[in-house]
């Protein structure tokens, strides 16, 4: 339920940043779905032998339970790697092609209480997972796998459209969705 783990530095930073902080990324958020993770100190390169380029860095994890949610792992991680995806940008313009537009996912930051003009760093794993799910609740889920859209309805019913990696953009139509979707 808890370890210790030496990695570089970087790696350790990264891992156990909080929201807001500089080094704060897809890893932090990431890892924080697993367990609270913590920096707990340096080891200097000179203690190696060869002598390598970087420091490490001791992070410790305790495991706790997952973020309470409706929406898998899978599309929160996909919300975060999303609004990871255009670092410099705010929620609603980096989440546009997730959620399918720049109003869908204004839509759906609004409605998981989170102000559309934050980034990403600012949002903490029960923010991204609250996000996931209310993107769910609103009757359908986006999913690209190996080139097939996938799109969930509430009802019974799937929709899928095969896309060649090699095709041109395109415009695709889902009345039922009333938006559009390039790929």
């Amino acid at each position: 339920n808890h370890g210790l783990v030496m990695v570089q530095l970087e790696v350790a930073e990264r891992l156990a940043a909080p929201p807001g902080s500089r080094t704060y990324g897809v890893p932090s958020v990431k890892a924080a779905w697993y367990a609270d993770v913590s920096q707990q100190g340096r080891v200097s390169r000179s203690v190696f032998w060869p002598v390598p380029n970087v420091d490490s860095g001791l992070v410790a994890f305790q495991r706790h339970p997952a973020p309470r949610t409706g929406a898998s792992r899978e599309a929160v991680f996909e919300v975060v790697d999303a609004a990871f995806s255009q670092r410099r940008k705010g929620l609603r313009s980096a989440l546009s092609r997730w959620a399918g537009s720049p109003a869908a996912a204004e839509a759906a930051l609004r409605a998981a209480g989170i102000e559309p003009g934050l980034r990403g760093e600012r949002l903490s794993i029960e923010q991204f997972a609250a996000l996931a799910e209310q993107y769910r609740r609103e009757g359908f889920e986006v999913e690209l796998q190996g080139g097939v859209l996938n799109i969930y309805f509430e009802e019974p019913t799937e929709t899928r459209f095969v896309v060649s990696p090699n095709a041109p953009v395109r415009q695709i139509w889902v009345s039922a969705l009333v938006r559009s979707y390039k790929l």
